[in-house]
This record gives structure tokens, C-alpha cells and sequence, in this order.
């Protein structure tokens, strides 16, 4: 029920005392008077919509008064990539349907071994493929790995005028400790303690066999950059007439991610293997 000031609801409680079951009834009222979002520019939309007289205008795929919710399903159990119960945890996923199978979906994720969980994804993670044959959400069962320690946050895009898809993600070849632990590693040139610095492509044609095509950008040391540390790929192949090009979108920090806030930006090259310029 609608009080004033705030909103006035009835909420019912059934308490079982030996065999019998009272149900209690009691008011209870919210002191949210906060006034409608309104917003000023598009940014208020969090770049997922447009301002219009006050009111986001959400792109698909987004809702709420900001849009700053995503307009999901509702899930169901059982479904995903999900090896907790074998000690495995994982991050993220990249999910493609198979081109030449309607029925088979792809899953490329960053998995962490040795039953070590996200506090030592530097430098227990790897990358793997799962496949589905139910549909996007799953359930995924475990295939192959892809690359192993240190390999994370994998993003595969496709090239259609070269007929390739492309993986981006961090990280470079080390040996995983014997117990779960924090050793300083580094990968590129932006990072020396936990090697997320540096960013590395793969390709393949088929999804299931993938040849590396080594760091394409490494960052810099430079300590006046503000994106020193150049990590967290996102791809797009753009496209124009017969020819094509690669845009990411990446986070920098400065070196080793300290000081000046992080920053995210968005760099092209005309072919994966870089180079790469803002």
C-alpha cells in the first residue's frame, strides 16, 4: 500500500510454535523519498542509452532509470560452466556458436588450477574451451586448454573477410608455484608484479585449434604514461569495404597500476599483429 512519505506494506510472518501456526501481520514503512532520476547528459545513462527530456532512453539490452541494470533472463540452475564442485574455479567467459553446428556452443574462459581460487589468478590461470550442445547457457563441459599458465581473460572476436577468429587476453608463459601463492611476475613491459601488463593474440579457424601469434602490445615503461600498463583487451573488427581493421578497447594505468586513476580507451591497428595507436 502507498503511505505518505514513503511506502506502507504488509508483510505476513508464519511462525510454527509445536503444532500450531499463527500468522502475524505488522506495517512496515520505507523512508526512501528519493526524488525520480533525472538525467543531464548521456553519460548519466552509463553509455548505454540516451538522455531525452530528462529520461534514459536505454539501448537494447539495458534497463532502469539509468540504464545501468542489464535486461537478462531469468536463470536457471544447472547451467553455465561450473567445476566448483572439483575444487576448479573460473572467470568470465567468451561464448561463440559454432559456425558449421547450429547445436554446439563455444565457451573460452579463464580457469584457475591447482584448486586455487581468484585471489591467485596471477599466475594460476589458464585458458580453456567448453562446448554446450543445449543451447548458450549451457551446461558447458570442459574440452580443452587452450593456454596454459599464465593466460587470462580471454575475448574471441571474428574476422569475416579473412575467415579467422581472434582471441585476445593477457598474460605470458610461467610456471605455476607448488601451492597457491602470489609470485611477482611480469609480462610486459607496464607490470613486474602480477604480469596482467601485455596483451597477446591467438587465431584460429575452426575454434578448436589455436596458434599463437605472440605479445602484440607489451605497454611501456615509461613512468609518465598513463597507460604504462596496458591490460583487459576487448576487440571489434571494423569493417570498410574489402578490407578490415582491429579496434580494442583496453584499461591503462600507470606503471604498475599505481598512482593517477585507471583509465579505459580504445586503440586500432590495421592488422592484430599491431602495431597499436589511440
Amino acid at each position: 500500500q502507498q503511505g505518505v512519505g514513503g511506502v506502507r506494506s504488509v508483510v505476513l510472518l508464519l511462525l510454527t510454535l509445536g503444532l500450531v501456526t499463527l500468522v502475524v501481520s505488522f506495517d512496515v514503512e520505507s523512508s526512501d523519498t528519493r526524488a525520480p532520476f533525472v538525467c543531464r547528459t548521456d553519460e548519466d545513462c552509463n553509455l548505454n542509452g540516451v538522455c531525452t527530456g530528462g529520461a534514459c532512453r536505454c539501448d537494447k539490452g539495458w534497463i532502469a532509470s539509468d540504464c545501468g541494470a542489464l535486461d537478462v533472463q531469468p536463470v536457471r540452475r544447472y547451467t553455465g560452466y561450473n567445476r566448483t564442485g572439483e575444487g576448479t574455479s573460473s572467470w568470465g567467459a567468451s561464448i561463440i556458436l559454432d559456425p558449421s553446428n547450429k547445436h554446439l556452443h563455444h565457451l573460452f574462459a579463464a580457469e584457475f588450477t591447482g584448486g586455487c581460487g581468484l585471489d591467485y589468478w596471477s599466475p594460476f590461470s589458464r585458458i580453456i574451451r567448453a562446448e554446450s550442445i543445449t543451447g548458450p547457457a549451457g551446461p558447458y563441459k570442459y574440452v580443452q586448454e587452450i593456454a596454459g599458465t599464465f593466460a587470462h581473460t580471454p575475448i574471441v572476436t571474428h574476422d569475416i573477410l579473412n575467415k579467422q577468429w581472434i582471441m585476445y587476453h593477457i598474460g605470458c608463459p610461467f610456471a605455476k608455484p607448488s601451492v597457491c601463492s602470489t609470485p611477482p611476475i611480469s609480462c610486459g613491459k607496464g607490470d613486474v608484479e602480477n604480469g596482467e601488463s601485455g596483451i597477446t593474440v591467438r587465431v584460429s579457424s575452426d575454434l578448436k585449434t589455436w596458434t599463437s601469434a605472440g605479445m602484440v602490445w607489451d605497454g611501456t615503461t615509461d613512468r609518465d604514461s598513463w597507460d604504462a600498463d596496458v591490460t583487459n583487451p576487448s576487440p571489434l573488427v571494423l569493417y570498410r569495404g574489402n578490407t578490415s581493421k582491429l579496434a580494442v578497447a583496453y584499461r591503462g594505468c600507470p606503471y604498475n597500476c599505481r598512482g593517477a586513476p585507471e583509465r579505459i580507451s580504445i586503440a586500432t591497428a590495421e592488422t592484430y599483429r599491431g602495431p597499436y595507436a589511440q
